[in-house]
């Protein structure tokens, strides 16, 4: 009897440690302690992935090589078709660093919210899991910043031209889609809405908004004009210089509470708002 009970504590606990194992936290905590280390998303562990995933970064990796192989035979020096930047979060850079934030599952389907960082920059992107043979493998991703084609799914089968490209999905190297609106900030390491910024900027006319944000120790600025973003450096209390090759060719400063900016050696002058 002593026996039995050993063998059926045994069994008991091993069943406890494979269900841990097959959880939806676990399956991502496992995966994206490899993924964003390989940050390649053709390289990802096909065992966390479903067979569908699978089959469409397969595809996506079969069609690179062919619009390269085509390109190489008509000695072409063009860029081949190919999806820049990483795959598994929003963030073309990837991410440094990731925890998961909440999880919610039913019988076959898992919802996990996971917070990644890169540098000072943070976002959260909500991956989907599918149960495939007593085992949770991630299905997709619900980007949590605007990039690519808004999911994980969606952006590969895009590429692989199985459904149209989502109107807004263009972007630049970091991500940012310019067709929504969105920008880089170098401050703030992520895309912004310069226009949804609290302090705008006007020219004389009134025909041009700038948008203005500050770093968080206030020693940096950037304004966003519609030709260029221009950043500036804080050199005393409420008054910063925009540099090109070390010489001042911009003025911000506060006058009355109201910031203005200005070019040297110009008479027009952005006012807040």
């Amino acid at each position: 009897m002593k026996f039995y009970n050993i063998i059926l504590s045994l069994s008991i606990f091993l069943m406890i440690i494979s269900c841990k194992k097959s959880s939806p936290e676990t399956i991502i905590e496992d995966f994206y302690k490899k993924q964003i280390l390989i940050y390649d998303f053709r390289k990802a562990d096909s065992t966390y992935l479903s067979p569908e995933i699978s089959q469409l970064i397969q595809e996506v990796v079969l069609k690179e090589k062919q619009s390269a192989d085509k390109l190489k035979s008509i000695n072409s020096t063009d860029k081949p078709d190919m999806i820049e930047g990483d795959l598994f979060t929003s963030s073309y850079e990837g991410a440094k660093s990731f925890k998961i934030i909440s999880s919610e599952q039913s019988d076959s389907i898992a919802f996990v919210k996971v917070e990644f960082t890169y540098l000072n920059k943070k976002w959260i992107d909500e991956v989907s899991l599918v149960l495939n043979d007593n085992r949770w493998l991630l299905s997709d991703i619900k980007y949590g910043q605007s990039y690519l084609q808004g999911t994980l799914k969606n952006s590969l089968l895009a590429f692989n031209q199985l459904i149209p490209p989502i109107v807004g999905g263009d972007k630049d190297e970091h991500g940012c889609i310019g067709s929504a609106g969105y920008t880089w900030s170098q401050l703030k390491q992520t895309c912004i809405r310069s226009f949804e910024l609290p302090i705008q900027l006007l020219n004389p006319e009134g025909t041009i908004t700038a948008g203005l944000h500050f770093s968080d120790d206030l020693s940096n600025a950037e304004l966003f004009l519609p030709d260029g973003l221009i950043p500036l450096l804080k050199i005393e209390t409420n008054k910063y210089k925009f540099l090109v090759d070390r010489k001042t060719v911009g003025i911000l400063n506060n006058n009355s509470g109201k910031w203005e900016f200005f070019i040297v050696g110009s008479d027009v002058v952005y006012k807040q708002k």
